[in-house]
């Protein structure tokens, strides 16, 4: 599976895969509910597939991985969700959408089945660091050593913009994107 590259970069992106996807034929529809951007480098889409005969209806996730060419053109990778993909930034609203991969109480990929629960497990710890509020204690997993050599296993916020926490006397900057890791449960 390689990528595909055009000479120009489509304006509208969600627009551009629709068209890429979308199918009508006497058997089948196949259309994307809905579309995300997540930053520059991936999106990710949920394809509805309507069977004409049956009305069966499934929904399963599409991921794209996505550069942008300082000479103009554009490429993208795109996967299936069945397919395994190593992107896992879905965002909630797609996962919401899709069907489930039992049938038969049996699971039809456990590809598939594996790639959502990497994406709610990026999900649930992205959560985890929200709603940090000024004077809030925050225990960590594990006592964190800073650079300034002190070691600390519990701190407050002490602003969150940009997030930074004291012990009361020192002020000590983390990654919001380390902070779900961090925390204490």
């Amino acid at each position: 599976m390689g990528w595909t590259e055009q000479y120009e970069t489509p304006k509208n992106i969600e627009e551009f895969f629709e068209s890429q996807v979308r199918t009508q034929s006497p058997l089948i529809e196949v259309r994307i509910l809905t579309t995300a951007k997540i930053g520059w480098t991936e999106a990710y889409a949920a394809v509805e597939i309507i069977d004409k005969a049956t009305q069966e209806r499934t929904v399963y996730a599409l991921t794209y991985m996505i550069q942008y060419h300082s000479n103009g053109h554009f490429s993208y990778k795109d996967m299936s969700e069945h397919c395994g993909p190593t992107i896992c930034s879905c965002p909630e609203k797609i996962l919401k959408l899709l069907t489930p991969l039992k049938q038969d109480g049996k699971n039809t990929n456990e590809w598939a089945q594996a790639w959502r629960d990497k994406c709610w497990a990026q999900i649930e710890r992205k959560k985890k660091g929200r709603g940090l509020k000024v004077g809030t204690v925050v225990k960590f997993k594990e006592p964190i050593h800073f650079s300034n050599g002190y070691t600390r296993q519990e701190l407050t916020v002490k602003s969150v913009k940009p997030l930074r926490f004291t012990d009361g006397r020192n002020s000590f900057l983390i990654r919001r994107s380390a902070l779900p890791d961090l925390i204490a449960e």
